[in-house]
Parts: structure tokens; sequence; C-alpha cells
């Protein structure tokens, strides 16, 4: 492992202990866990990118966090949207709109709630 793979991931496998022992499921505030901010708003990178997706959320599974994943797309593209396979969240949320709207991505048959958070 390179040093800077190998710094995400132990920060990954602390942060998430830490999350994990907060979770609704063990008596903590903790509902929902995001495991990637605005991934779809990168640029230069190819999407979708599932297994880098199912590579984090893997990563905080281990750490013991139970409690839904949820995604704070960039734009209402869909991107790991439940349903769409490798890399899925729990909950897809689009940051891309003003008004909270829930509704169907046409293009990726996911369902969504697209809301400025």
């Amino acid at each position: 492992m390179l040093g800077a793979t190998a710094d995400v991931c132990s920060y990954m496998a602390n942060i998430g202990k830490i999350i994990a022992e907060a979770q609704i499921t063990r008596g903590g505030p903790i509902i929902l866990v995001q495991p990637e901010n605005e991934y779809s708003g990168a640029k230069g990178v190819p999407f979708p990118i599932g297994p880098y997706m199912q590579y984090i959320e893997d990563q905080l599974r281990r750490t013991g966090i139970d409690v839904p994943f949820i995604s704070n797309d960039a734009s209402p593209g869909g991107f790991n949207a439940p349903g769409t396979g490798i890399g899925e969240v729990d909950i897809y949320v689009s940051a891309a709109t003003s008004r909270e709207r829930v509704g169907t991505d046409r293009r990726k048959g996911a369902r969504r709630v697209s809301a400025w958070i």
C-alpha cells in the first residue's frame, strides 16, 4: 500500500469506529452515514465508479457501521442510487435543486429525493 492509501485506510478505520459507537442502533444520535460527498462533482473522473464507492462503504461496514448509507450527489444523475448495483447506497439525495422533490430518475430508474441541504 502506498502512503496516501494507507493514510486513508487508517483514517476510515478510526473515524468509522467513532461513528459506529454513536449510531442510533447503539443508543447514539447517528441515524445515517454519508460515505462520500458530491462524488459526481469531481472533475476529470469518469462516472460512475461503483467499485470505488463500494470500497468506501465496505471499509465503513467493517468498522461496525450498520445504519443506512446516504449519498449527496452533486447533480441529479442517480450515481450510486439504490438499485444501481456495485456501490449503491440506501438513500439517494441530490443537492442540485433548491426545492425538495421526490420522484424517479428516468435514466437510472432509481428513487430519489432531491433537496438543497
